[in-house]
């Protein structure tokens, strides 16, 4: 398996974040390697021993060979931190996603951009305010982000 489908796996693991993952990289030379490591080796490499748990008891559950055919299917890929694609002033930032999911295609002009976040019971209010406000940014040439 490719060794970004394992980013995609453990973007998927709560608690694994990019901090965690960057420890991960660190410790490990793939994340391939640290995908099928014990519980010990996970704490070893920096997770805390409830966090090095939770990876080992998530990774039977994941069925990363579905999840790329799933993201296949919506039209979608990803990016990962190191993919040369990855958005060049998000990278640095040390809260910044170790995996982007992206429908259509990054373009240059999309480095000006705002990340919407909502709410799943959004008022109506909130919701009119919201387009209103999203549609004149991008209008005026701002690529707007969201979750989904």
């Amino acid at each position: 398996m490719d060794e970004r489908a394992y980013w995609l796996g453990f973007s998927r693991v709560p608690g694994i974040g990019r901090v965690n993952l960057d420890k991960l990289r660190a410790h490990f030379t793939t994340l391939a390697e640290a995908w099928r490591a014990p519980v010990r080796q996970l704490y070893e490499a920096g997770l805390g021993q409830a966090l090095a748990e939770r990876v080992v008891q998530e990774r039977p559950k994941l069925d990363l060979e579905a999840a790329l055919t799933q993201l296949h299917r919506l039209g979608a890929h990803y990016l990962v931190l190191t993919d040369p694609d990855y958005p060049p002033l998000l990278r640095p930032l040390r809260a910044a996603p170790p995996v982007l999911y992206v429908r259509g295609t990054l373009r240059e002009a999309d480095a000006k951009a705002l990340a919407v976040v909502g709410t799943r019971k959004a008022t109506r209010y909130g919701r009119d305010i919201t387009t209103e406000f999203c549609g004149a940014l991008a209008k005026a040439g701002v690529t707007i982000v969201s979750g989904l």
